[in-house]
């Protein structure tokens, strides 16, 4: 009786449509709910990863001289993390925030530095004078102070540094930074 009115016109079923039609989206997510608890079902939820294969957050406060008001120029211009700088233009970048293009130079150095390797091994470096990619790439050419750089990032095989000594070489945004800084 609810469905019908006197002259048998579907009332009940109009405003039940009507309802579902307001907000169709929260309808098909309780129908989809009902189904997979009925199907006794996982349904086709995504797996969050395990914390331990995250990648890491490189924030730009790693870089040393970087302060709260150059990182919220920097977010300005898109530019939220060291991966992001590491592979800017320097030049391009010092056309637009207020700094010296020796100053950009440096941060994005570092950058690339921070990418490369992780925030422990960032700082022991930093500990010995060794702040940027300019630096590490002086540090480890040299096979003696290879292997005294081995020494100080500790976890790091000798042939691993050999081979950033290779990729640095043919990593474009290190040559053009290389090019800018001579």
């Amino acid at each position: 009786e609810l469905i019908y009115n006197s002259d048998k016109a579907p009332v009940g079923l109009a405003l039940v449509g009507f309802v579902i039609g307001w907000k169709p989206s929260f309808w098909i997510d309780e129908l989809y709910d009902k189904a997979r608890e009925f199907l006794r079902s996982k349904g086709l939820d995504q797996r969050p990863p395990d914390r331990a294969n995250l990648p890491q957050d490189m924030s730009l406060q790693m870089i040393q001289g970087m302060v709260d008001g150059k990182i919220d120029r920097l977010k300005e211009l898109d530019i939220d993390n060291c991966q992001r700088l590491a592979r800017e233009h320097a030049i391009i970048l010092w056309l637009r925030p207020p700094y010296n293009l020796e100053m950009i130079v440096d941060w994005v150095a570092q950058a690339q530095l921070c990418v490369l390797l992780e925030d422990d091994k960032v700082e022991a470096l930093r500990k010995v004078g060794v702040r940027d990619i300019f630096g590490y790439l002086e540090a480890i050419a040299p096979p003696a102070s290879r292997t005294a750089v081995q020494v100080i990032l500790q976890t790091v095989p000798i042939e691993v540094l050999a081979g950033h000594l290779e990729y640095i070489s043919k990593e474009p945004a290190f040559t053009r930074l290389q090019e800018l800084r001579k």
